[in-house]
């Protein structure tokens, strides 16, 4: 179980990942940070009235986004076993990529449900220590603020919770020259709000309109773009990090790469060391082994599988993975080399 909580962990932006019981009760959880028991209890309470709430308009419910200041409060419903219900709760900053996220908890939550519809679902949800308890301080003020106001004083009050339909990936109002470019700037506001503070989306947008004023962005300014918005940065350090996150995502090939297509088909049985890309290619080769030959399923979930790579392509192991299905080498410095496939 531990495993799976691990690999939603992985995920950029996530804080903590939680299972609590029908009372409310925590289950489980892992963390990069520790927080006292109490308060975990204390957010479990808020998220069973707020659950409460959904399940009036709708019983068979299944997933639930909800923004608060710093960040997204994601919930997954696991349905009965044991003679209980459970609910997979993530914590995560502004950081986070939902529709990314989003792919990440399906899969978990189906991993979930198997283990605990094996039975013995009180061992299964055994806990975790924490990952990181220096950080315990940061890490508490977020979750703090992830319930409202009534929730922490013990006042009735609104759960303050509503279900998202749109995905925060989206920058409205910036004309681009193709869909690459499209899918390149969701990073650049992340890592915007990560380094040079929370008006993510609107500093994008700015540097946007500086490179390319009069013409849709293409995906050959970026590295103007880039150069933009880390000058914006504070110190040195945080200006060459940026610079190095970002570089990264321009060398992941496109997501109408034909391997990309390959890989979900499982036409190149790769089976990469990035444990979530693991995941996620087990559940859609059998999604799509049940569902036939699809051609509209099968580029929606190679552009999935392309959009977690990008969102993860400073990790070591993705970089790996990449020089060994697309032959792409991406250097710590950001620095790539584009090889033809199969040479």
């Amino acid at each position: 179980m531990q495993t799976i909580f691990q690999a939603i962990l992985d995920v950029t932006g996530v804080g903590a990942v939680l299972v609590f019981d029908s009372a409310g009760r925590l289950a489980s959880h892992r963390s990069h940070a520790s927080h006292d028991q109490a308060l975990w209890e204390q957010f479990g309470v808020f998220l069973l009235r707020a659950v409460d709430t959904v399940q009036l308009e709708q019983e068979d419910w299944e997933s639930i986004s909800a923004r608060y200041a710093d960040g997204r409060l994601l919930l997954r419903n696991l349905g009965t076993s044991d003679n209980d219900t459970h609910v997979l709760a993530v914590v995560a900053d502004a950081t986070l990529n939902q529709s990314f996220a989003t792919v990440a908890l399906r899969v978990a939550a189906n991993r979930i449900k198997t283990v605990l519809g094996a039975g013995a679902a009180s061992s299964a949800l055994a806990a975790a220590p924490p990952l990181a308890a220096a950080s315990s301080s940061h890490a508490s003020s977020l979750l703090a603020r992830s319930m409202p106001a009534s929730s922490r004083t013990g006042l009735a009050g609104s759960s303050g919770m509503s279900r998202s339909r749109t995905s925060s990936a989206e920058l409205a109002g910036i004309a681009v020259a193709n869909p690459t470019s499209s899918s390149s700037l969701p990073r650049p506001a992340r890592e915007v709000a990560r380094h040079l503070g929370p008006k993510a989306e609107v500093r994008v947008k700015e540097a946007v309109r500086r490179v390319s004023p009069d013409a849709p962005l293409a995906l050959t300014l970026g590295p103007k773009l880039l150069d933009n918005l880390a000058g914006r940065a504070e110190g040195g350090d945080d200006r060459k990090r940026f610079r190095q996150t970002l570089a990264h995502v321009v060398q992941v090939p496109p997501a109408n790469h034909p391997k990309w297509i390959e890989l979900v088909t499982g036409k190149t049985p790769f089976r990469p060391s990035f444990v979530l890309a693991r995941m996620f290619l087990a559940s859609t080769r059998m999604e799509i082994g049940r569902s036939g030959a699809n051609p509209k399923l099968i580029r929606q979930y190679a552009a999935k599988l392309h959009e977690l790579f990008a969102e993860n392509s400073d990790s070591p192991s993705v970089r790996q993975d990449l020089a060994r299905i697309m032959k792409v080498e991406i250097s710590s410095d950001g620095d790539t080399d584009l090889s033809p496939m199969g040479s």
